[in-house]
């Protein structure tokens, strides 16, 4: 949580797990879940929201992944 505090100062333990939720039960459908740590920030930020448009998600849902796959990024073990 601290690293996505310093990002987003509005973001909460919940809406981390919104993130993680919305990552599992969406992205999973069609394709493995990746790891975020394999991918850099830039990355992430150009695959999130185009995934999470053809998943459907709506734009607030697709922040809530990224969000959450750049928290899982830099969290530290």
């Amino acid at each position: 949580l601290t690293y996505a505090k310093t990002k987003w100062p509005d973001a909460t333990t919940e809406s981390l797990a919104q993130g993680h939720n919305l990552f599992t039960s969406n992205c999973g459908k069609c394709h493995a879940l990746p790891n975020p740590k394999n991918d850099s920030e830039t990355k992430l930020g150009y695959i999130v929201p185009n995934m999470a448009s053809k998943a459907m998600l709506t734009e607030a849902q697709g922040e809530l992944v990224l969000r959450y796959m750049l928290a899982k990024k830099n969290a530290t073990p």
